[in-house]
Formats: C-alpha cells, structure tokens, sequence
C-alpha cells in the first residue's frame, strides 16, 4: 500500500492494543474511495463493529462530564463489552436514537457566558466510531499538503512545510 495516508493509518493503527483487522478494514475503505471516486456510499453500518464501537469507548476521556443522562465513562465501563453489544444491537436494528445534547452555559473571565453541548456516552461512542470510519474514506480526497483537521496533522507540520518550500 503506497501513499502518506496509508503510512500514517498504518503507524496509529499498529500501535499497542490496537489489532491488524483494525488497520485492514479502515485502510481497505480508504484504498475503495481512492479506486472509485464516483461510487456513492450508502451505508456504514457495517463498519459499526463491536470492535470500533469498543475503540470509540476506550478513546473517551475518563475526566469527560456527565451527559444528559448522568452516566460517565466510568459508570458505562462496568461490563462495557455486554453494553456495547446491545449499542450494536440497537444500531443494527434501527432502534438506537440519539438522545438531546443538554446545554449549559460556562462563565467566561470577561462576565460573558459560553454554551456548550453535553451528550451521552452512547451518543459520543456513536460518533467517534463514525469519525474513525469517514476519515479513512474522505482522506482520498485531501491533498498531500493539507494539514487542517487530519490525522496525523498539525500545525507544527503545516509551518514546517512551508519554510521548506519557502527557502
């Protein structure tokens, strides 16, 4: 497999913990899009895996506020194997619903207030399974020098970059 994205999959997805199917699936879905730019996607829930939906759970931070609901990372953890099976279940069968976000206001130092969004876990599991997933098909799309918002990107390389190309 050539190309930076596939170097930088391969690294993350190798890392300690993290199994080979892993690495293969996600970069098979990327080499797809690569292939058939043109093929439209219908669906992902076959790449909603107990596995991603595991990693979705382990990539939470344990410090995260509570959702709507009250549950914490460390609530949701006791047996989280059966309980995201049944998350599994529910996206499978189409009776999973994503729950309201709750809004609350932070005080800011100025007196203002910033609103923020607090979901559940199942939501926030959910979604990081699904980011995982469309990352691995829309990085096709990105150019070699774009930096913003990708894995494996930073800032850092975006100036480094540009002083090379600028000297």
């Amino acid at each position: 497999m050539g190309g930076e994205y596939t170097r930088i999959l391969a690294a993350r997805l190798r890392a300690p913990g993290v199994g080979i199917r892993r690495y293969w699936v996600l970069a098979g879905s990327f080499q797809r899009a690569r292939a058939n730019r043109e093929e439209r996607i219908t669906s992902l829930a076959h790449h909603l895996t107990e596995a991603a939906l595991l990693r979705g759970y382990r990539g939470l931070r344990a410090n995260a506020a509570p959702g709507p609901d009250g549950e914490t990372k460390a609530s949701y953890g006791k047996g989280p194997k059966r309980r995201i099976k049944e998350l599994r279940e529910r996206l499978k069968t189409g009776t999973y619903q994503p729950t309201p976000a709750k809004r609350i206001y932070l005080a800011k130092p100025d007196g203002s207030q910033r609103p923020i969004h607090l979901q559940n876990i199942e939501d926030k599991i959910v979604q990081s399974a699904t980011a995982e997933i469309l990352n691995s098909i829309c990085e096709s799309d990105f150019a070699a020098f774009s930096y913003g918002f990708r894995p494996g990107k930073s800032q850092h390389q975006a100036l480094q970059s540009l002083q090379t190309v600028l000297q």
